[in-house]
């Protein structure tokens, strides 16, 4: 887009990232193979384990989860699959990684879908990152970080450096066909929209790989995958 700058009198070529919410709402971070993240189950249920995998309910992977406690077996962030995406989500903030698994296990835990419900689960529940309880105001201004970045350039299967790529903002298509400029001249306005507008989602367990309980060098592990859209 040609912005012009009333200041000093130009015209400067800047690039925006369009979404569009004509049909399905769109998404803010795809869900891949990258955006797995795996847990340790500890406790022991391993003789569950095929019980566990072969529930098939529409909610299967809250159900897993549900059934995983009921046996007696938590839940341990173990890693990001993908060390590029890890790298990303360090790069934003060091424990963005932590924070990320404990949204969602809070998500499929059938806790709430939106960052201000998941978030103030987090926050009444007591959930320690790294050994430290984080406030409201701490998890705000993080995640919204997290969406700003998601939105501006950085994607989870590539390496970024840092660099928004669309740095003038983001121009959204309304359902109605009217267009929304969201300027960085107002980024506050524009974190608080996308913290306000967007949810988890659950992508396609069998396409992306996760959801199913399995043994590693004597040990269980679960995967969960994040995908973030726009609410409507």
């Amino acid at each position: 887009m040609k912005v012009h700058d009333h200041t000093i009198g130009r015209d400067h070529e800047i690039g925006f990232s369009i979404k569009s919410k004509l049909g399905s709402p769109a998404t803010l971070l795809n869900a891949s193979g990258a955006t797995n993240v795996t847990y340790k189950i500890t406790g022991q249920v391993d003789r569950k384990i095929n019980e566990i995998n072969a529930i098939d309910t529409k909610s299967k992977i809250r159900d897993r989860l549900f059934a995983i406690r009921e046996a007696g077996g938590s839940f341990a962030f173990h890693s990001i699959d993908s060390e590029v995406f890890e790298r990303n989500l360090r790069k934003i903030d060091t424990i963005m990684p932590e924070i990320i698994s404990e949204v969602l296990l809070a998500y499929f835990s059938d806790k709430g879908s939106t960052f201000p419900e998941l978030l103030q689960h987090m926050h009444d529940e007591e959930v320690q990152i790294l050994n430290f309880k984080l406030s409201m105001e701490d998890y705000e201004y993080k995640i919204k970080a997290l969406l700003n970045n998601a939105a501006l350039g950085m994607v989870p299967a590539s390496p970024w450096d840092g660099t928004l790529r669309a740095h003038g903002g983001v121009i959204v298509v309304r359902e109605d066909g009217e267009i929304v400029c969201y300027h960085l001249y107002n980024a506050e306005a524009f974190r608080n929209y996308l913290f306000n507008n967007t949810r988890m989602e659950s992508p396609s367990a069998t396409r992306h790989g996760y959801g199913t309980v399995y043994e590693e060098n004597g040990e269980l592990f679960i995967k969960l995958n994040l995908q973030i859209r726009f609410i409507k």
